[in-house]
């Protein structure tokens, strides 16, 4: 795990998640199907009593700049001297609703009933992130807690008592379903890794 820091994020992230309060289950790396035989991964998936959160892990440094509409987001890295350098990566929003899309598709639910979060390193400072549509978190991964619990509370004051809470019976349903798809053969993660890499214009129903 310490040589892997996107393993290590995720870890990290699963850390806070296990203080949140209630029932639930968490998958790490969990390749749901799509069209064409092909594979969406998702870094983390909470499947919790009040609804299903579906996390994007980000482990990168320096500042980061970015809106929900936006196709690439910046991240700016210190040089050293006054000097710094800018690199560009896919919006992990987008990233995101594709992951939504399918687990949707894949469970036969309304993917808007999901949470959407995106998790960044401690190490980055989030400059300036826009976000508009409501459905979406970008945070720091030492406020997980804190968000959490907020989207918790917005939840028991919404739905706690609808008939779309999540039960343990479902839950564990639910985890015995995509638990298959975290045990994925060496063979099938590298066809989804070329399949990522060979796509120079990534458009939401096409994305990883």
């Amino acid at each position: 795990m310490q040589f892997d820091t996107g393993v290590r994020g995720e870890y990290l992230t699963w850390k806070y998640l296990r203080k949140l309060p209630g029932y639930g289950k968490v998958l790490f790396n969990c390749y749901v199907p799509k069209d064409g035989g092909e594979t969406t991964e998702i870094d983390l998936i909470l499947l919790h009593e009040s609804s299903i959160y579906v996390f994007e892990s980000k482990n990168y440094s320096g500042w980061i700049f970015g809106n929900e509409a936006q196709k690439y987001w910046t991240q700016v890295l210190p040089q050293g001297h006054g000097h710094s350098r800018k690199e560009h990566f896919f919006n992990p929003i987008l990233q995101n609703k594709v992951h939504l899309k399918w687990l949707g598709r894949y469970l036969g639910k309304n993917p808007d009933t999901f949470y959407s979060y995106i998790i960044f390193s401690d190490r980055c400072m989030l400059k300036k992130i826009t976000l508009s549509s409501g459905r979406h978190h970008v945070i720091n991964r030492n406020r997980i807690l804190k968000e959490d619990r907020k989207s918790l509370k917005e939840v028991k004051l919404n739905i706690w008592e609808a008939a779309t809470r999540l039960q343990p019976k479902e839950i564990n349903l639910i985890y015995e379903k995509l638990q298959p798809l975290t045990k994925v053969r060496g063979e099938q993660k590298r066809k989804h890794i070329e399949n990522v890499r060979g796509k120079r214009d990534i458009s939401i129903d096409s994305s990883s």
